[in-house]
């Protein structure tokens, strides 16, 4: 349940976002809002948070389903927790990822195309790149640190808690993944 979560905040923050600046465009209504004592990072906070809101809530209400482990012993609170912040990062990079590719482009499909490539390139492309790294080149060390950024990376980091080494492996992709996702 927790990998289809990761999968809808892979693909919502973007479906929601991905036309949020760019209908504003398109519509010349940009500028009123500037007309405003609003600055630039009110405007995109504001849009950020009106359009990804609704993503949020949607992954908030998966989270009692995912504690149902917990509950029954299976999990534990720590498991649990990194699971729940990992989901959270994967939607912020998401939404604002599409939101970058608003601003961006004036065309609704091709920015959202742009988006969609884009949101599974780093979610997707750079765990396999390190894989790459690390099998075909024999450089695991620039392989983790391609797989830092990748969202993917950091949810499979979240479920190996048992070594210590993986444990901090997580918390740095964690980092990574939130500094990406406020640029």
């Amino acid at each position: 349940l927790s990998w289809m979560a990761f999968v809808y905040c892979l693909f919502a923050g973007v479906a929601l976002t991905a036309d949020s600046v760019s209908v504003e465009k398109r519509g010349n209504t940009l500028g009123l809002l500037f007309l405003t004592r609003l600055s630039g990072l009110d405007i995109i906070a504001g849009k950020l948070l009106a359009s990804g809101l609704s993503g949020f809530f949607g992954l908030l209400a998966m989270f009692p389903i995912l504690a149902i482990p917990l509950l029954m012993g299976g999990v534990q609170l720590a498991e649990f927790g990194q699971i729940a912040l990992s989901l959270i990062n994967t939607l912020l990079l998401s939404a604002s990822l599409g939101l970058l590719v608003s601003t961006l482009s004036r065309h609704p499909l091709r920015g959202g195309g742009f988006a969609l490539l884009a949101i599974l390139f780093l979610g997707f492309g750079l765990a396999g790149l390190g894989e790459v790294l690390r099998g075909y080149y024999k450089a695991p060390e620039w392989a983790a640190r391609v797989e830092l950024f990748s969202p993917l990376r950091c949810q499979m980091d979240a479920f190996a808690t048992g070594a210590w080494a993986r444990l901090n492996h997580y918390w740095y992709s964690l980092l990574a993944v939130h500094l990406m996702a406020l640029a």
